[in-house]
């Protein structure tokens, strides 16, 4: 309520100077339009965590129980789960140390420094916060997956087995893993139906504002020089900020995907010679299986997360900031 307040003050007073600098009015109006996304990016991220609560709990449980399941395996995937996780929470605390100290080095007054944390600040730590929580929940499906490649790997280097009871072992084993897959199918389901309109807002907020900070920059620069440096580094690094966001959603989306391909490789490489025809068979039943339900993550069917997902909002910030600098005018 209190960043919503902040938010309707601040858009208040950019629409008031709007009416006044008229030579100004497309950056005015890229103001007010990059706090309402941000306003509105808020307000779907809490949302979609309060109607979508019992499935993140399912999510947590369906994680437990799926990794029980598994065999156990090596630390070092656990270890490596601890590293990322420490290393996003490291990142989000940076990220906020980094915004306050530029805001409050401006001098522009304790109330406009105040305003601007509430107006921009807050409601991008909100965001990060909520990507975080994302990225966290990614990172552990990811850790499972690997620990199920881990188990298929155990599998492949079995040797060639055709007693009975041997075979049903091997049967049991292939029909867990496939079960945990199909678990982490409805795992990432679930994340995706959660996070999905917020990664739409968030993707649609950090597109706009690299093309609007990106302008300001070249208007207060080279066209009407007014730009001092304090600013310019302020929107630059704000500039920064929207490329971690994007950053993390590919990054998110391409680890995903990569530990799937992964797990289809290892059930290609598993030797024809070494298993009977009743494993063989449940092995090309399991190869199927991951061929009918894909991991990506897909934002309501319009696009895929994955590495080429950074490179086109870059591409297109880039083609839309070269059309907009085209109507700009010279004092």
């Amino acid at each position: 309520m209190i960043m919503l307040v902040f938010g309707g003050l601040e858009i208040r007073i950019l629409a008031l100077e709007v009416t006044i600098k008229d030579k100004a009015m497309m950056i005015q109006i890229n103001y007010i339009l990059e706090v309402l996304l941000l306003l509105a990016t808020c307000v779907t991220a809490y949302s979609s965590v309060y109607f979508f609560r019992y499935t993140i709990v399912n999510i947590l449980n369906s994680l437990a129980s799926a990794w029980i399941e598994l065999p156990t395996s090596k630390n070092n995937i656990l270890k490596t789960l601890q590293y990322q996780v420490s290393v996003t929470f490291f990142l989000l605390g940076l990220a906020l140390i980094a915004e306050i100290a530029i805001n409050f080095s401006r001098a522009g007054g304790l109330w406009k420094m105040f305003n601007i944390t509430m107006s921009f600040i807050y409601p991008q730590m909100i965001q990060f916060i909520v990507l975080a929580f994302y990225c966290v929940l990614v990172q552990l499906l990811v850790a499972l997956l690997k620990n199920l490649n881990e188990a298929l790997e155990t599998f492949r280097r079995k040797k060639s087995c055709y007693r009975n009871f041997e075979t049903r072992l091997s049967m049991l084993d292939l029909s867990v893993m496939e079960s945990v897959y199909v678990k982490a199918f409805e795992i990432k389901r679930g994340i995706n139906e959660t996070f999905q309109s917020t990664i739409l807002l968030t993707s649609v907020q950090c597109f706009h504002a690299i093309v609007s900070e990106a302008h300001i920059i070249y208007h207060g620069v080279i066209v009407a020089r007014t730009l001092n440096t304090h600013e310019s580094i302020n929107f630059s690094v704000w500039i920064g900020y929207q490329l971690i966001k994007v950053y993390f959603l590919a990054y998110t989306g391409n680890i995903l995907k990569e530990s799937t391909v992964k797990i289809g490789q290892t059930l290609h490489n598993i030797p024809i010679d070494s298993h009977d025809m009743r494993s063989l068979l449940e092995i090309q039943h399991f190869t199927s299986l991951m061929a009918c339900q894909y991991t990506d993550i897909s934002v309501y069917g319009y696009f895929l997360l994955d590495a080429s997902f950074m490179f086109k909002i870059i591409a297109s910030a880039t083609m839309y900031l070269i059309i907009l600098v085209q109507f700009d005018k010279y004092y």
